[in-house]
């Protein structure tokens, strides 16, 4: 009996429970419209509303009096509330703002305090953005929107709706150059009634999405604020770009734009990082390129090129850098090494730096025969990158080459009597270096040869050591007629060969450098005369300076047909001209002296020589004597020695002078006595006709001091 009572109490709450709600109102309400309503019970209201953007929520709510009504917004799981409860009685005017909304359906609940019922006017308004919503979903990189390359988009970040919040935004931009990639940034609250705090973070990431390459905190005070990601050194490809807010639950309107400043300079074709990928500069051209820059992490870390030269000569590497736009700020140091072919042996190489700044150099490599040369150009730092421009220009020698290959007496070039000729030694190529330059000469008739060298330097950049020998064989290659280096102090010389009474036939003139690894330029001549009887026997030829004339002086012991001498004069050494003629004797057997005066003394080296001729024509050159004031030294002009060699004595002050010539024993064989000898330049015969076959010392003993040189017979 208690049980059916029970039963029947729940039944009728039941019905009193359904009839309340059945009573209540519900319904849509429209949007940015209103509805009127009338709370008649305890049981609230319900009215859906649906959105169509993102945007700010408002309700309006005017209770007529007696009512006293609360008005609650919810989510669309119907309990999640957004915004706080508001009442309205008396007749008033209540309003319950939500911002950050997404679109879709919300709940509006209306309900009475305790039985203050009564009719009431609800109202919505959704105030949606200016800036236009970014395509969803977003959310990931594989999900990323696609940014183009300059050009700019706005989107919405921390937007709500069912419990779930909006924060991240991904984008993709597609560079297609090197360049300097900005990313601008600025915030915006969504309406004239919004007051959220605005805090954006953006990140800019390599391909992969997960490399951070910059990032940024777009934040003023929690109002709209602006922002900017700089990056610099990136190479073409694809990034990512990641919008999100500070805070989780905050939410901001933006527009997102990237810019790329490309470089001044044209990149270099790629790939061309290593020496079988080397592109080709133009000799005498020039290239421009990009160093370091990144991308999917990898960096270009090295430019490789080629040259080819034609010819001998001096080839110079100019490098500029520079930064790749206005904005750029990145430190500038390069590295430029110069390679022979193979691409390993280094031949020059500089640092092209200035403070970090843009900067140029020079490598500048001597003696370089025609080839395929190799640069690489890379960053001091291999995080470092930077813009760039190269030239080469290649500096020939105004001296002709000879004719190669040369390098042997069997392949020994042919060149006739009373002809000069020019050549190049001690270019290199390959690993190879030209340190041999063979001649032949044929004569017809016994007599003298007469071998005149003159060493010079390529270009006017060129500053490389000279010092040069020359060598004179006889029919076999082998047996030494005699010698002569060519040297004075390092520049450029001239060098004298004398070879008196040789036989008819032909002989081997070898050219190299002193060292194996210096390189000169040379102008190469001789002259022969026909044996007979010498016409003039020479004593001496020597010279003084005083203020500014140059004193001749020399003597002859005999003379057969002698018109006179010929003064000839040279600043250098090769190329004399006549400044006077000097009468012979014509036919004497006794000591004659001889003077001449050179008022036209220049600075510097002044050479001098006689040319004697005879009443028939034919001439003959003595030794040459170099005036230049103040330095002391000697040579033996000729050796192998013979009849015709002479001894050259510069004098720094007035001295005492002796020669003495001894045998390998140690005993005196010879000895020439000049007494006190003032300042200037002399000439001695040493009349070496007369010694023995085999080695001897020649010993010069100036005020008392010793010097020594040996000579072969």
């Amino acid at each position: 009996m208690k049980f059916k009572i029970l039963q029947i109490v729940l039944i009728v709450i039941t019905m009193m429970m359904f009839s309340k709600v059945v009573s209540a109102q519900s319904g849509e309400l429209p949007l940015n419209n209103s509805v009127n309503g009338n709370i008649t019970s305890e049981t609230a209201d319900v009215w859906n509303i649906s959105t169509t953007a993102d945007g700010l929520l408002r309700l309006t709510l005017h209770a007529t009096a007696p009512a006293d009504l609360y008005l609650t917004l919810y989510d669309n799981d119907g309990t999640t509330v957004l915004g706080n409860q508001i009442e309205s009685f008396s007749n008033s005017f209540v309003t319950l703002s939500a911002d950050g909304l997404a679109p879709g359906t919300y709940h509006v609940k209306i309900r009475p305090l305790s039985t203050a019922f009564g009719a009431y006017t609800l109202a919505d308004s959704l105030f949606t953005t200016a800036l236009a919503i970014d395509a969803e979903p977003n959310g990931t990189r594989a999900t990323a929107v696609t940014l183009a390359q300059n050009n700019s988009t706005t989107g919405h970040a921390g937007y709500y709706y069912n419990n779930k919040r909006d924060t991240v935004d991904w984008y993709k931009v597609t560079t297609d150059a090197d360049g300097l990639f900005r990313v601008y940034l600025t915030t915006a609250r969504g309406s004239i009634y919004s007051n959220n705090p605005l805090d954006v973070n953006v990140t800019l990431y390599d391909n992969d999405g997960t490399t951070q390459l910059g990032s940024m905190e777009v934040f003023n005070a929690n109002g709209p604020a602006s922002n900017i990601i700089t990056t610099d050194g990136l190479a073409p490809g694809t990034y990512y770009l990641k919008v999100q807010t500070f805070s989780t639950s905050e939410f901001a309107n933006y527009t997102i734009s990237d810019s790329l400043i490309m470089p001044l300079f044209v990149t270099d074709a790629e790939p061309n990082g290593n020496r079988s990928l080397a592109l080709t500069i133009p000799l005498n051209g020039s290239a421009s390129g990009h160093l370091g820059y990144y991308y999917n992490n990898d960096r270009d870390t090295a430019d490789w090129y080629k040259v080819t030269t034609t010819a001998d000569g001096l080839l110079r590497v100019y490098l500029t850098s520079a930064r790749g736009g206005t904005y750029s700020n990145n430190p500038l140091d390069i590295n430029v090494t110069l390679y022979d072919n193979d691409g390993s042996t280094q031949l020059g190489s500089i640092e092209v730096f200035n403070a970090n700044g843009p900067a140029s150099n020079i490598i500048t490599t001597d003696g370089l025969a025609p080839g395929t040369y190799y640069l690489k150009v890379q960053p001091f730092s291999t995080s470092e990158f930077a813009n760039y421009t190269i030239s080469d220009s290649l500096l020939l020698p105004i001296i002709t080459t000879d004719a190669e290959p040369n390098g042997t007496a069997t392949t020994a070039v042919v060149i006739p009597p009373n002809v000069a000729t020019s050549g190049h030694l001690g270019y290199y190529y390959n690993n190879r270096r030209d340190s041999t330059d063979w001649y032949k000469i044929t004569t017809g008739s016994a007599g003298f040869l007469h071998l005149t060298l003159k060493s010079t330097r390529g270009s006017i950049y060129s500053n490389n050591t000279l010092d040069m020998m020359l060598y004179v064989y006889n029919s076999d290659a082998s047996t030494l007629q005699g010698s002569v280096e060519i040297f004075n102090g390092g520049g450029p010389a001239t060098g004298t060969l004398n070879l008196n009474t040789l036989s008819a036939g032909t002989y081997y003139i070898k050219v190299t450098n002193f060292s194996s690894s210096q390189l000169s330029n040379y102008t190469f001549s001789d002259s022969t005369v026909e044996a007979g009887p010498l016409p003039v026997t020479f004593i001496d030829f020597n010279g003084t300076v005083h203020a500014d004339q140059a004193s001749l002086h020399w003597s002859t012991a005999t003379e057969l047909n002698n018109k006179g001498f010929e003064v000839e004069k040279s600043m250098d050494g090769s190329i004399f001209s006549s400044i006077g003629f000097v009468n012979g004797n014509t036919n004497s057997s006794l000591t004659n002296n001889y003077s001449y005066t050179d008022n036209k003394v220049l600075s510097g080296f002044n050479y001098y020589r006689l040319k004697q001729v005879d009443l028939d024509g034919n001439f003959r050159y003595s030794s040459t004597i170099r005036l230049d004031f103040k330095n002391f030294g000697w040579a033996i002009m000729g050796n192998p020695v013979n009849s015709n060699t002479w001894i050259q004595l510069q004098l720094a002050k007035t001295s005492v002078v002796d020669v003495q010539v001894m045998g390998a024993d140690g005993r005196i064989v010879k000895s020439i006595y000049k007494g006190t000898m003032d300042i200037g330049t002399y000439s001695m015969p040493l009349n070496a006709g007369n010694l023995t076959p085999g080695t001897h010392i020649v010993r010069l003993i100036v005020d008392k001091v010793s010097f020594i040189k040996k000579v072969i017979k």
